[in-house]
């Protein structure tokens, strides 16, 4: 199989005039048209929020290299692309929206799509939106719901969010007037990738994506999603846990859960090597893993645990 094309860096000004930046790489072409050969679906790639498309390059980079075509972008507000302070540019619908017109205008279709934290979310609400877009999910570190529902103070829900969007407005004013630009795939440890994300991005955008989180709310609606679907999550995660991961698998109905025994919440810049043999391995796999019929009993049993060590590459 030969490797992908080189990757396009550039623009895109979607429809509300934000403009966003990303890398696309198309598949590689059938070195003999009369031999057949597997073909490679688009991959494509939503990092979390405070990060950056470059979180995802260790795992996309071995991708191209086997052939698969790749795209991965900036969501507003966050790297290379811009930064409206408007609360109201911030949404997960509004997320969304950018995804699909970026799928829609660099004519990306049948793609499988990996979301790492609220990239996840965002996955997941594409292929309730658009399921003919999407062929696989792989989500990591994912939550479909607000994680204070599973740490049992649902309540303080709303008024966490009210209190975020007015601090939001406090710190409004204050703007840079330039921003650090992070390869993610350098910055080491927890707490200089902390640093890295708040200087970033403005204060206030990063506020306002953090009360997006109070809105979600997935619920019942994982049971439309069709699609073969790997979640990845670490057993020692506080942010995705092991009650929100099962729960998604049990609704989802071409679902598995892989827990591992690693890291934490970070594991995409943390064990990007691992991940990478994970999501190949899952790409590869034909798509009729589980059943098709959401109507036939599916036992939902313990969810399968690897422990390894992995030097990875450490960053938020």
């Amino acid at each position: 199989m030969a490797v992908a094309e080189k990757p396009r860096l550039d623009f895109l000004t979607l429809a509300d005039g934000t403009k966003i930046f990303y890398r696309l790489c198309r598949p590689a072409q059938r070195s003999n048209p009369e031999v057949a050969e597997p073909l490679r679906p688009m991959v494509v790639a939503i990092h979390g929020y405070t990060g950056n498309h470059t979180s995802w390059l260790p795992v996309l980079e071995s991708l191209e290299e086997h052939g698969w075509g790749t795209l991965v972008f900036d969501l507003r507000g966050h790297g290379l692309s811009a930064k409206p302070l408007a609360w109201r540019k911030y949404s997960f619908a509004l997320f969304t929206a950018d995804f699909l017109e970026i799928l829609e205008r660099l004519n990306v279709s049948g793609a499988a799509v990996l979301g790492y934290s609220a990239g996840g979310a965002i996955a997941l609400q594409t292929a309730l939106r658009a399921p003919t877009r999407l062929k696989k999910l792989i989500l990591i570190s994912a939550n479909h719901k607000n994680p204070f529902f599973y740490w049992r103070i649902g309540f303080l829900s709303r008024p966490a969010k009210a209190g975020v969007h007015f601090l939001s407005w406090l710190v409004g004013w204050y703007k840079r007037r330039t921003y650090n630009f992070a390869d993610l795939r350098t910055v080491g440890g927890y707490w200089p990738s902390v640093y890295q994300g708040l200087t970033s991005m403005p204060l206030a955008v990063n506020l306002r994506c953090l009360a997006t989180m109070g809105e979600l709310d997935l619920g019942e609606s994982l049971s439309a999603i069709a699609q073969p679907t790997l979640i990845i999550r670490s057993l020692h995660d506080p942010l995705v846990t092991e009650r929100e991961a099962e729960e998604m698998v049990h609704r989802m109905p071409k679902a598995k859960l892989l827990s591992l025994d690693v890291g934490g919440h970070w594991l995409l810049t943390r064990h990007a090597g691992r991940l990478y043999a994970i999501i190949k391995e899952f790409l590869e796999e034909p798509p009729e893993f589980l059943p098709a019929n959401r109507d036939e009993p599916r036992p939902v049993g313990k969810p399968e645990k690897i422990a390894f060590e992995s030097k990875g590459i450490e960053g938020e």
